[in-house]
């Protein structure tokens, strides 16, 4: 005797207040409720039921019998709930490093929405510019610009991207715009600094041919952030990854010059590009809790519209 599926039928003829209405409500015939009650009352040798042409009664065996198996099928139910939770909520660290301006205006918000549904993960960020290897820091995911070199990882690019020169309208109403690189050396530069190099070489390619302008910076920062911030300020002209100033220049905060060059910090970067891609580990096994958080990455990145090719 399936004594969980009886519980069930019992139930449901209560709450349906009868036979066929029960019948009904678990899609089997009247018959099979009447032989499956009478089957139920001789098994534990007890009427449970009174019935008349109208309605049920429960007599006093029924009425403890049917407290009994509502409650054992709600524990049921709580405990078929909580392990499908346990199933879908991951628990464990997950160590991810972005860039710094990147990381504050795309990163957190993704895994913000990734810990409302999965709480019991602790992140670990680290925001650098500098770019940081997985195995050497210990890391799990990395968004990073630019290809990848090393083939035991597992890069995914998320949006076709580029650097371009930037500056607030009211600097370059101020200082008038640039036509040709050579004319940022009579400007105002915003350098960023990468480790313990000044990266102050800004490269340019025209049809071709490569050209490099030795900026002399007004101001130095190791934070794209900031970097973004006093451009929008008006102390000067940046380049940043165009992904990183997509609101200010909408917004008409920023807007770009010299846009007829490929524009990048140093050769090396015309050569690996500037595209955003997604790297982690070449993994047999990937935790599923990093598999989830790598969904949500591409979702958020493919909800941007913005080109992979």
């Amino acid at each position: 005797m399936n004594k969980l599926a009886n519980m069930e039928l019992f139930v449901a003829i209560v709450e349906q207040q009868g036979l066929a209405a029960a019948a009904k409500s678990l899609n089997i015939s009247a018959a099979s409720v009447t032989v499956k009650l009478k089957e139920l009352e001789q098994y534990y040798g007890v009427k449970l039921l009174q019935r008349t042409t109208r309605k049920i009664a429960l007599t006093e065996a029924g009425e403890h019998f049917y407290q009994l198996s509502q409650q054992t099928l709600a524990n049921i139910a709580e405990l078929e709930s909580s392990l499908l939770t346990e199933k879908t909520q991951f628990e464990g660290s997950i160590r991810i490093s972005a860039p710094k301006d990147l990381g504050r205006q795309h990163l957190l918000p993704i895994v913000d929405k990734f810990l409302l549904k999965h709480p019991k993960v602790i992140p670990h960020i680290t925001f650098s510019d500098t770019i940081l290897g997985l195995y050497e820091s210990k890391l799990d995911l990395v968004l990073r610009y630019g290809s990848l070199k090393d083939s035991q990882l597992i890069s995914r690019k998320l949006i076709q991207n580029r650097r371009v020169l930037c500056a607030s309208p009211n600097y370059l109403k101020q200082h008038g715009i640039p036509q040709v690189p050579d004319d940022l050396k009579h400007h105002r530069c915003l350098g960023m600094v990468r480790g313990n190099e000044s990266l102050t070489r800004w490269s340019f390619y025209d049809n071709n041919i490569q050209q490099d302008v030795l900026i002399k910076p007004a101001r130095l920062s190791n934070d794209g952030g900031i970097i973004r911030q006093w451009a929008t300020e008006g102390a000067g002209i940046a380049l940043k990854s165009q992904l990183d100033i997509q609101a200010d220049l909408a917004s008409g905060r920023l807007v770009t010059v010299l846009d007829n060059y490929h524009q990048s910090f140093h050769a090396a970067d015309l050569t690996s590009g500037s595209d955003l891609h997604l790297i982690y580990p070449n993994r047999e096994h990937q935790p599923s809790r990093i598999k989830a958080l790598i969904e949500e990455i591409l979702i958020y990145f493919e909800t941007l519209g913005i080109s992979k090719d």
